[in-house]
């Protein structure tokens, strides 16, 4: 592998507008300690600010390909004891932890625009459903603060000593082995003065129990039944831990009324180390901590995550490995909270082809999705789906249709066709190693993961490809996932009048067949797949 490779991964920019193919950035790598400049060959996001949020959100995307250009003067100051960062910024930055920038909490109130050919203004992620979010679960009646976290207090010593083994869901894809969540710490926080609204009780609820809100029922829900949140590895802290407006960490120093990577990073350190004196947390005990913010906060109705770092990436202790999010009290954005949990198990966002919004995919929980499930080409990523048939150049001749019945993805575990297209080479995709396409069936259900997907994709056949930038063993991965075709009834994609055999084609066609009732306990539907060499087959 080349060096190069390590430095193809999302990137995180502070206070940056805009970025370009051929601007020059400058990283670290992750095996040594050289600060290098790279030049950008290609984008596949571009700026996203909220309409609702101006101002508030930088720039973020995911680059698939950089150069190495020539090691910068002077090298950067040698990584701390706990491991080092792998640290991207702008030239003109200082270089922050990589964070997930800004996922919206509430609903966006109109949809996006279209794409145009030359790169639009940012837009919002998709309208959801018109259905309302679920309530969260009721707040259970308590003493005051104070008797409350006296009380909790022993408990909490006693818990975090002695609950749950560690058990992680492997990063490729895996045999059909349940996996639970990494060791989380859960605190309410307040910041600079700014009071919390909920309680760790309530905080509990959010997190635990049998309603389908909680993010221990969707864990459940969107990995299939092959992830779950184990109640023995979540820790609520019993008190609130109080956040002052600035202070320093190891990554320099930080304040409150901003909301960057070092801003959240400091916060995070802070907390860790008033729990730990407070209450006598075991550092080495879990793996990511979450963070309830109070309202108000300069973070604003969005949630954030770090990057691939869980589980024990590096080294890095747990302070840098965070999620957190805006807690109202009223409002609880469970399928943020995972999309943030997700981006710390190594998933990058959904994107859609032809596309500049960095959550085009309005079907996934990593794109702008809505309290739906993960598309496919993710869930295999974490060993959450099985291939009903996986095929390559050898079972796909030319201008052969091939007939597959398929079940909804939310309902069985086995619920895809995989297809590695040896015939694009040299692309990405035609490296069974490195990429795929998946298709896969959508339909929406009353329960389950898939209650909020909306009509556009609702009883439709989907094609993505995946790419990862990484071999499938590295610790980071840089991957992209694009939706690349939503296919209904009738329909044959793409269109025979609108066909080539350029770089940009997969020289794949798909049309559905028939489907059985979308209201069927396991809705199925009947789709063909067929490769073309030339413009007039497959039709």
């Amino acid at each position: 592998m080349t060096k190069a490779t390590l430095w193809a991964l999302d990137l995180s920019l502070i206070r940056e507008t805009n970025f370009s193919t051929g601007e020059e950035v400058a990283v670290r790598g992750l095996c040594d300690t050289t600060r290098y400049v790279v030049a950008v060959d290609s984008y596949v996001a571009k700026t996203y600010t909220p309409s609702s949020d101006p101002g508030a959100h930088a720039w973020t995307g995911s680059l698939q390909g950089m150069t190495v250009a020539r090691p910068a003067s002077p090298p950067p100051p040698a990584p701390p004891p706990s491991g080092g960062d792998d640290d991207v910024a702008a030239l003109r930055g200082s270089p922050p932890p990589l964070t997930d920038r800004g996922r919206r909490k509430s609903p966006p109130p109109v949809p996006p625009k279209p794409p145009s050919p030359s790169p639009p203004p940012p837009s919002p992620p998709p309208s959801p459903p018109p259905s309302p979010p679920a309530q969260p679960p009721a707040q259970p009646q308590t003493a005051a603060p104070e008797a409350q976290e006296a009380a909790a207090a022993s408990e909490f010593a006693a818990h975090v000593h002695t609950s749950g083994t560690r058990a992680v869901a492997s990063a490729a894809p895996a045999p059909a082995v349940a996996t639970n969540t990494p060791p989380v710490l859960a605190v309410v926080v307040s910041l600079c003065g700014r009071q919390p609204v909920v309680r760790p009780d309530t905080l509990q609820g959010f997190l635990l129990g049998p309603a389908r809100t909680t993010l221990q029922s969707y864990a459940a829900a969107i990995s299939n039944g092959m992830g779950y949140l184990d109640p023995a590895a979540v820790t609520v802290a019993p008190g609130v831990v109080d956040v002052p407006c600035s202070g320093f960490s190891s990554a320099g120093p930080w304040g409150s009324s901003s909301c960057g990577p070092q801003d959240q990073q400091g916060w995070a350190e802070y907390v860790v180390a008033a729990v730990a004196a407070r209450w006598g947390l075991p550092l080495g005990r879990y793996d990511r901590i979450m963070l309830a913010l109070p309202p108000g906060n300069a973070c604003g109705a969005v949630s954030w995550g770090t990057q691939s770092c869980a589980p024990a990436f590096i080294g890095w202790p747990l302070s840098r490995c965070y999620v957190l999010w805006t807690a109202t009290g009223t409002f609880w954005p469970y399928w943020n909270v995972m999309h943030e949990m997700l981006h710390n198990k190594g998933l990058f966002h959904s994107i859609r082809s032809n596309s500049t919004d960095p959550y085009g995919d309005g079907s996934c929980i990593m794109g702008s999705g809505y309290n739906t499930c993960l598309n496919v080409a993710q869930m295999q990523r974490l060993g959450w789906a099985t291939p009903l048939a996986t095929l390559d150049t050898p079972a796909l001749p030319a201008n052969t249709w091939h007939r597959f019945s398929l079940p909804a993805h939310n309902r069985l575990l086995a619920n895809h066709v995989r297809i590695s297209p040896g015939w694009l080479a040299p692309s990405p995709l035609a490296d069974p190693a490195a990429g795929a396409l998946f298709v896969s069936y959508r339909v929406r259900s009353p329960s389950g993961c898939d209650a909020g997907l909306d009509d556009r994709f609702h009883g439709r056949v989907q094609l993505h490809s995946y790419v990862d930038t990484l071999p499938l063993d590295s610790p980071w991965r840089g991957n992209v996932t694009v939706l690349v075709a939503n296919v209904g009834p009738g329909q044959l994609w793409p269109p025979a009048g609108g066909r080539s055999l350029g770089a940009s084609s997969l020289r794949l066609a798909l049309r559905m067949v028939s489907r059985s009732p979308l209201t069927d306990a396991v809705p199925h539907v009947t789709l063909e797949l067929c490769r073309y060499t030339k413009v007039t087959e497959c039709v």
